[in-house]
């Protein structure tokens, strides 16, 4: 038998040593192994040559013509082979082109995948500023209003998938029937009605060991919600106008202390691939296959190596609505009231200090929600209760933010000589942050929670910066710190909420004026060869286990300008 490794094909991979002492020693168990193979990144410049030395190479280890129930080309769309490819013409085919049969007119893609957002906006801005100089405490700011209207509309489709899966595998279920499976229990099969009868059908049609094409299409007619029907969406929503004022004054207490204060409406307007409409309908179904060897209290017998085990259940968990990228169409921007106070005191010509509190209040908050809604399938008018909708963008509440901020700067130019340059920077911030979910999230889903932080956002973080500077050249040294914040409610890879822990980085730079005209530059980033952490949120209490650690290395780089 003809097994082959990454290693039987030299063009494309490279050996990296990474050396005992990668990562502090600690990225290897016992340090025995420390090279690896990489993809060479060569091909990235060419897909065609890469494409072409592919295929020319995978005949060597498998056999192209290799039926989609085996490992083989035909299982992995990478190794898809087109028409046009057998004539010798090869192109490197998209994977979206081969969801359904045919592609849109003038499109490599499917009809399905292409969608069309517009969107229409229109503002007016008018803003008076005022200055009572004659005050004893003179005044000074501005007044404006800003008015916005959007109108989007979005087109897309809806797909109602085909039962596809495990599940679907007429030879893996067992009937008292069975010839190849006579010493196994009955599957035990829990499906919605519909479901159950096209499982009943495909085991039926498979008394011979196979189930031809026509078979399948008999059975398939008892589907009643996932039978591969597709049809276009549209949507309207209605427009978004609103009214945003913003007011800002300042007043000279004295000519060195100055008071601020600003308020404001702000909006955020989502993305407009956000904006996508589409729908694709599945279902999850759970399935457990037997073991074939001793396995607790379970003694089976052990079926040829060409056999799959075959399926002891078969469990319906729901139906399911995902959208592209979790885009919702009837999506509103969110609203913010801004409103801050501030103290600053210019002690100096190059000397400050400030402390400012602040407070945002914000309304349709946007967030991932997980919820559930029946379904109606229009080709055969059935009905899915409480479908899953999964992670879908959506206005899910309020959100309220507080916080304090705190700076202090000063050149210290009153030093002799060349001491005179040097500075100091000081900044502190710290927030309270809080939401309120208001619509129906089912927090029954794996990782759906509520009473979540606000994404990207420490309560704490500050920075101290010792530079120098004058005429020749100027450097600094920084410290930066963040304590642990959220970096998304839903993630990707673990459908729970990932939060970064607590952060800190010490920078250094330095540039050189060579000329009037050329400066030399050099800097150097995470002196301390800090690592980033991130962590997965398990449980409604916000109890965090280990998600992912990342090695950021020590950076430095030199750099020349001119400028003439």
């Amino acid at each position: 038998e003809d097994r082959r490794t990454v290693a039987d094909y030299p063009q494309f991979q490279q050996v990296m040593d990474f050396g005992g002492d990668f990562h502090g020693g600690d990225a290897f168990i016992d340090g025995s192994v420390t090279q690896f193979y990489v993809p060479r990144l060569s091909w990235a410049k060419d897909l065609a040559a890469f494409e072409q030395e592919l295929r020319s190479t995978v005949p060597l280890a498998y056999d192209p013509t290799a039926d989609a129930d085996n490992e083989g080309p035909d299982d992995d769309p990478t190794f898809h082979v087109t028409e046009e490819e057998v004539d010798g013409n090869r192109i490197f085919e998209t994977l979206e082109s081969r969801i359904v049969d045919g592609k849109a007119p003038g499109s490599p893609y499917a009809p399905n995948r292409i969608y069309t957002v517009e969107e229409s906006a229109g503002a007016a801005y008018v803003q008076m500023d005022f200055d009572f100089v004659d005050l004893p405490m003179p005044i000074r700011g501005n007044v404006g209003l800003r008015y916005v209207d959007i109108a989007v509309t979005s087109s897309g489709s809806r797909v109602f998938a085909d039962a596809e899966g495990t599940w679907v595998s007429a030879s893996r279920y067992v009937d008292a029937d069975d010839p190849v499976y006579s010493e196994f229990p009955e599957t035990t099969v829990s499906l919605p009605s519909d479901l159950n009868e096209f499982v009943t059908a495909l085991r039926d049609a498979n008394e011979d060991g196979t189930v031809t094409a026509e078979e399948r299409a008999a059975a398939e007619q008892n589907i009643q919600w996932l039978n591969g029907y597709e049809e276009k969406l549209y949507a309207a929503p209605k427009p978004y106008s609103a009214v945003l004022p913003s007011l800002n004054v300042v007043m000279n207490i004295t000519d060195d202390l100055l008071l601020r204060f600003g308020a404001s409406k702000a909006i955020y307007i989502p993305h407009l691939s956000l904006k996508r409409v589409s729908q694709n309908m599945n279902i999850t179904v759970q399935t457990e296959q037997f073991q074939t060897r001793d396995f607790a209290d379970e003694v089976l017998p052990t079926l040829p190596d060409d056999i799959d085990p075959p399926l002891k259940s078969v469990t319906f968990q729901d139906y399911t609505v995902d959208t592209v990228e979790s885009s919702n169409p009837y999506l509103q921007p969110e609203e913010a009231i801004n409103v801050d106070l501030s103290l600053e005191w210019y002690f100096a010509d190059v000397g400050s200090v400030s402390g400012v509190l602040f407070k945002k209040d914000m309304e349709n908050l946007i967030r991932r929600s997980t919820y559930r809604a029946d379904v109606v399938n229009p080709s055969t008018g059935f009905t899915a209760e409480n479908v899953l909708h999964r992670d879908t963008y959506d206005n899910v509440g309020s959100a309220e933010i507080n916080g304090i901020e705190l700076s202090y700067q000063q050149t210290y130019d009153m030093l002799p000589g060349y001491w005179s340059g040097l500075g100091l920077q000081l900044n502190y911030t710290y927030l309270d942050t809080k939401e309120e979910v208001e619509t129906g999230i089912d927090t029954t889903v794996f990782g759906t929670f509520v009473d979540l932080p606000l994404e990207g956002l420490s309560d704490t973080s500050y920075n101290f910066i010792v530079f120098y500077e004058n005429e020749i050249f100027n450097t600094r040294l920084a410290y930066n710190y963040r304590s642990g914040y959220m970096l998304n409610d839903r993630d990707v890879i673990g459908d729970r909420p990932v939060y970064n822990d607590d952060r800190a980085t010490l920078d250094f730079s330095f540039n050189y004026n060579v000329s009037d005209n050329v400066k030399a530059t050099f800097s150097a980033s995470n002196l301390t060869d800090e690592q980033t952490r991130t962590s997965f949120q398990h449980n409604s209490a916000g109890s965090l286990s280990p998600r992912n650690y990342f090695i950021n290395d020590r950076r430095i780089s030199f750099g020349i300008s001119g400028s003439f």
